[in-house]
């Protein structure tokens, strides 16, 4: 095996992922990897992999599976956007919430999020197929 390989590390179902299709891949602050895939949204901590998936029976599950977008906020909440909305994991009481805020027309984010990312003035922007953009302003929620 050559010098190169060394720095190369196999994560597939059999060491943890949920499912072998992933859409989007995010380095959090504190060193995680998370995966947002077909079947979940899995973080790895380079030993093992934690899988969070829909659980009918928990509220504070997230709600949908497919996972196409992943953002860290400058709380460590991580952002993850699926394919029925957008869910907020918050760390410090490790939970899942939907993002359930609307515009001032009444629109929500409620379809499949294709990407979040922050602009210069500290919003968070959340692109959601057949919906358009949508801008997020923390400081004034």
């Amino acid at each position: 095996m050559s010098a190169d390989m060394d720095y190369f590390q196999h994560f597939t179902i059999e060491e943890g992922l949920s499912h072998n299709t992933v859409f989007c891949i995010m380095q959090d602050k504190f060193g995680f990897m998370w995966f947002g895939t077909k079947d979940g949204l899995c973080r790895y901590d380079g030993i093992s992999g934690k899988i969070f998936s829909t659980d009918s029976a928990d509220p504070n599950s997230i709600g949908n599976n497919y996972i196409h977008a992943i953002f860290e906020d400058s709380d460590s909440n991580i952002w993850v956007g699926t394919a029925e909305g957008l869910y907020i994991y918050e760390r410090r009481k490790d939970v899942f919430r939907k993002f359930d805020k609307r515009t001032c027309d009444g629109r929500s984010i409620d379809k499949l999020v294709h990407c979040i990312v922050p602009d210069a003035e500290g919003n968070i922007l959340i692109g959601v197929y057949w919906s358009g953009m949508f801008k997020y302003c923390p400081a004034t929620d």
